[in-house]
């Protein structure tokens, strides 16, 4: 159910959203599926459409930092980090504090909150006329390739409004780091490197996006295979290699240009989540930058790394 964003529409999306209802927004990385965070009967129903693990927690959107900080518990040592990352596509993970009418479904039950301010105007905007934290996953079926515009989520939710803000220019989700540690850990992988340790392993989900399998078309997808096979679509990376639908090929970045190679990838999954191939084979792809965070998605569609 695409809506034009216009003046009114954005104002009924921020009355439905209060009223418990969902809607679907556009942000900088890809389309979220919004649910007032402080109500379980709504936060409940983004589990429910989704298909989503219990376990699996939800990241909180907020129209400025200023808002989150009635959220959770800022410590001092990241507040720096905080100020320099809040706009940019990066979600913090930080204590939750206890007095807070946050539905523990958001939290899947943990002591701490997923939060982030989108940049996109529209997103901002709807923020802004909700006044509350909205979490807000992919709006996707669960475990499945995240959408990248109105089109995509109308295909998963025909029901539920979407506000149509194009393409999404990110294309991936955002970074994940957890600020409940000493040092800055990035939890997930997005477009922004911020200066943080590695991912560390923990037995509590603090983050979404950190199941093994996900980001998964229907076809089986394998990694690392440099020519194209029968019967099997083929994803390619860099000049000399062209796009045709009908053959089975997409160049994600024919210049190279890893951040064009995020904005595609989930835009050449599905376009090649199709009859007659069988499979989508996936070339190697740098692994410096951003391509650690194309790798980490690829990583967690793939049926096999290679054959």
């Amino acid at each position: 159910m695409k809506w034009q964003p216009t003046p009114d529409a954005l104002e009924k999306a921020a009355q439905l959203l209060k009223e418990g209802k969902l809607i679907s927004f556009p942000t900088e990385t890809v389309y979220g599926l919004g649910a007032l965070a402080e109500n379980d009967v709504a936060v409940t129903e983004i589990f429910r459409r989704k298909g989503r693990p219990a376990k699996n927690p939800l990241i909180c959107h907020f129209s400025h930092r200023n808002q989150f900080e009635d959220f959770v518990e800022i410590p001092a040592d990241h507040k720096s980090f905080i100020e320099t990352y809040w706009e940019k596509g990066v979600s913090f993970v930080l204590p939750l504090k206890k007095e807070t009418l946050i539905s523990s479904k958001v939290t899947a039950g943990g002591s701490t909150l997923a939060v982030r301010v989108p940049s996109h105007p529209l997103a901002k905007e709807l923020l802004e006329k909700v006044g509350k934290p909205v979490s807000a996953p992919s709006a996707n079926k669960s475990m499945k390739v995240s959408p990248t515009c109105a089109e995509d989520v109308d295909e998963a939710f025909p029901d539920i409004p979407v506000l149509d803000g194009g393409a999404c220019t990110g294309g991936i989700e955002s970074s994940v780091v957890d600020l409940t540690t000493p040092q800055p850990k990035i939890l997930r992988p997005g477009l922004v490197f911020p200066e943080a340790d590695p991912t560390s392993s923990s037995e509590e989900l603090k983050s979404p996006g950190l199941l093994s399998k996900h980001y998964a078309p229907e076809r089986p997808v394998f990694l690392n295979i440099t020519e194209p096979r029968i019967n099997q679509a083929h994803i390619t990376f860099g000049p000399g290699k062209k796009t045709d639908l009908e053959a089975g090929l997409f160049n994600l970045s024919p210049s190279g240009d890893l951040q064009e190679a995020a904005r595609n990838l989930y835009r050449a999954l599905r376009d090649l989540d199709q009859p007659p191939f069988k499979a989508i084979t996936i070339c190697p792809l740098p692994q410096e930058g951003i391509g650690q965070a194309l790798q980490d998605r690829l990583s967690r569609a793939a049926s096999k790394v290679n054959t």
